[in-house]
């Protein structure tokens, strides 16, 4: 069971977010402020720390250092300042992931399960700012930023396709149906048309094929779904 620790003073999001996880099977603690999130951090001794930046005695970014003296677990910035110079202060003060408001819970989730499993890779040098990011060489899909890139190269996907490619990539080799990338993507319930799923995975499977013609990282399961199989490891496409 993974222990999360929520900072953040609002309370509504507090109930909505810890009511989810705890749905899915994880252990929650919620704190309002920074001295009690801090002061949990030391007694609850949580797997993750998802922490507002507003709060209403400091903000998480000077919070989250004197986290880091106590925890080396994740942390999960919330934040409803959007721009690239906030993300990275987040992340410079010693946070995992950055996530603006508004978000999904299921989103959410999968943030916090992805910055547990990079915490088990190897570090990459002491100095290295730990940036969340799914590798798949030479595929590399940089959540935090929103940004793919074969090699060096960006590509070129709308927000939707980038959403869909991290759906799958989160669960490679399974398959996802079209309704659960609609619900997950769109954040709202499929009915029935979805149309708009297959011309995303069109462009977005062009666009990735075309970027690295020797693999197909997106199939088709007919009547299932679609599935990501990661480039390194599978032989050159032949299907």
């Amino acid at each position: 069971m993974i222990k999360i620790l929520l900072i953040e003073d609002d309370r509504d999001i507090q109930s909505i977010n810890s009511f989810f996880l705890r749905s899915k099977g994880h252990d929650v603690a919620c704190a309002f402020s920074c001295a009690e999130g801090y002061e949990k951090a030391q007694s609850y001794v949580p797997d993750c720390i998802v922490l507002d930046v507003n709060l209403p005695d400091g903000t998480g970014l000077e919070l989250c250092p004197r986290l880091r003296t106590i925890t080396e677990s994740p942390i999960i910035f919330l934040s409803c300042m959007d721009t690239e110079d906030d993300k990275i202060a987040g992340l410079l003060t010693g946070g995992d992931d950055y996530i603006t408001k508004p978000y999904s819970v299921k989103e959410l989730e999968a943030r916090i399960q992805v910055s547990l499993r990079k915490r088990t890779l190897p570090a990459q040098g002491s100095n290295a700012v730990q940036l969340n990011v799914l590798e798949f060489p030479p595929l590399r899909i940089d959540l935090t930023f929103e940004k793919v890139f074969v090699g060096d190269v960006p590509l070129n996907i709308s927000k939707k396709a980038f959403g869909m490619l991290t759906v799958l990539a989160q669960h490679p080799g399974e398959c996802i149906s079209a309704e659960q990338l609609y619900e997950t993507v769109w954040e709202m319930t499929s009915l029935g048309d979805l149309r708009t799923v297959h011309v995303h995975i069109f462009n977005l499977r062009k666009c990735l094929d075309q970027a690295m013609p020797e693999y197909q990282v997106i199939r088709t399961a007919w009547g299932k779904g679609y599935c990501f199989v990661p480039p390194g490891g599978q032989e050159a496409a032949d299907e």
